[in-house]
């Protein structure tokens, strides 16, 4: 059942990455691009999984500029991996770092990760495409996954303190 739900999200992310029908444009009533920017700046936490059987928990902090281009960090801590030699770097961590682009009417941000930080060998780059849901509280979509796309990650907004 979970991998039919997965596989279900990752279906319908991409039907709506790759056809603009789905997704509204802004009307008058709808949050502004603007908004997302700042939004999008938040602090976000969640997990990535993959069909291969890993699990990362993820903090992602982003910067978008003017022109919605983005920069950001992602950091990653290994929690599961299939492969036994893993089992001993269970809990550590590593940072990826990120640049694309959000397009505002679409909601949409493109990632791919240039450059990494990863003293324990725990991290490939990954390329994501992801939707700020309506909510304005969750950032998912897939992932490439070494050309799979069948990673998926999940975050949601830390809340301002």
């Amino acid at each position: 059942m979970r991998a039919l739900l997965v596989r279900f999200i990752i279906a319908l992310t991409v039907l709506a990455a790759s056809s603009g029908v789905l997704l509204p444009a802004y009307s008058q009533d709808q949050r502004s691009p603007e908004s997302d920017r700042a939004l999008l700046a938040s602090p976000w936490k969640g997990t990535w999984v993959s069909s291969k059987g890993y699990l990362y928990s993820a903090n992602a902090r982003l910067r978008v500029a003017a022109d919605f281009s983005v920069e950001g960090e992602m950091a990653w801590v290994l929690e599961r991996s299939p492969r036994e030699e893993d089992k001993a770097k269970l809990g550590f961590g590593g940072t990826e770092y990120v640049r694309g682009s959000y397009d505002p009417r679409a909601r949409i941000l493109r990632l791919e990760g240039y450059r990494k930080d990863d003293p324990n060998t725990i991290l490939g780059l990954d390329k994501y495409h992801l939707v700020l849901a309506d909510s304005d509280q969750v950032l998912g979509g897939i992932t490439w996954n070494h050309g799979d796309w069948q990673g998926l990650l999940s975050l949601l907004r830390v809340p301002n303190r």
